[in-house]
């Protein structure tokens, strides 16, 4: 009964529909190479809602729908955006934390040190608006509300492989930060300039599959994992890695190096196919609410690697308010 309840309230719901289409270039994936690229084919942004709720890239013009144009041009209205769409993605690794309204990324490289030994080392890697080199996806959104709302992912929402799958979708990663909200009538800037250290919701899809060579892999590092493990936690890298730090892979972790790793356990986690409606963000009150989506490929993921490459991954991000 309370199943059938939620279908008929999601009848009378808006829908905002995110499409993602990534193509992937046959640039052999491994943990945290530094040719480790994800050619980007096509970006396919798509974004709907009724119900009372507005949507705007730059909180002066609403719509009720938002394109892929509109998030590569924004710009005059809202000077201070750091949308970025690149070309190319690279793995990155974040343990979450915002500061100043960014989610701090870090991107990794493998070396050698004096023994011959491979070591990690990783670097900050900062969203700059336009910028087609970085190494992952980030834009924000605006939602206008007259009361307060919850915000569900819905279980349509899915990473999926549009050509040969070998297992890169497993390590797709995505987040949503609520950066703050302005009270309804207030200077679009305002709403701008919004920039909330806030814990964003992270989502891991794909999360109980693995290919053999994943299995493989975590099996050298001393994790047994099956297929289908759902894996609760990770260690995400948390600060810059230098070479004098001298991080072996088998030290890539919180545990024995937690100064510059953190655990990370995702708010959500979705099988393969999903089908399960997650409840998202709150937003408080009537008002100009700033979120900010991030996509990128997690490093630290045992599916990040180099058997991985060569395929096509499309994420598919639907966002939902029940009425009740």
């Amino acid at each position: 009964m309370e199943q059938n309840n939620v279908k008929k309230k999601m009848l009378s719901a808006f829908v905002m529909l995110i499409i993602t289409a990534v193509a992937l270039t046959t640039a052999t994936y491994a943990w945290f190479t530094e040719n480790a690229t994800v050619q980007l084919a096509n970006l396919d942004v798509n974004v709907s809602a009724s119900s009372g709720i507005q949507i705007s890239m730059d909180a002066v013009t609403w719509k009720a729908a938002l394109t892929l144009e509109d998030i590569q041009g924004v710009g005059i209205q809202y000077p201070t955006h750091v949308n970025q769409v690149p070309v190319a993605m690279a793995p990155v690794s974040t343990i979450g934390t915002v500061t100043n309204g960014r989610m701090e990324m870090f991107k990794g490289t493998m070396e050698s040190n004096a023994f011959g030994n491979q070591i990690i080392t990783a670097a900050a890697s900062v969203e700059t608006p336009g910028n087609i080199d970085g190494d992952f996806i980030v834009f924000d959104i605006f939602l206008q509300t007259s009361q307060t709302e919850t915000i569900y992912l819905l279980g349509s929402s899915d990473v999926i492989s549009v050509s040969e799958d070998k297992g890169l979708k497993n390590s797709a990663r995505l987040a949503f930060a609520h950066l703050g909200s302005v009270p309804l009538g207030s200077n679009a800037a305002t709403a701008q300039a919004l920039l909330g250290s806030t814990t964003p919701v992270i989502w891991e899809p794909n999360s109980n599959f693995h290919t053999a060579a994943a299995i493989s892999y975590a099996s050298q590092f001393g994790d047994s994992i099956a297929e289908d493990t759902v894996v609760a936690s990770y260690s995400g890298v948390s600060a810059a890695i230098t070479n004098v730090d001298d991080i072996l892979l088998s030290g890539a972790n919180a545990t024995d190096n937690p100064t510059l790793f953190g655990t990370v356990t995702p708010t959500i986690q979705t099988v393969v196919g999903n089908g399960t409606t997650n409840e998202l963000l709150t937003l408080a009150d009537a008002g100009v609410h700033k979120i900010r989506i991030y996509a990128w490929i997690e490093g630290q993921d045992y599916d990040c690697e180099n058997n991985a490459s060569g395929s096509s991954v499309r994420f598919n991000i639907g966002l939902s308010k029940v009425t009740g």
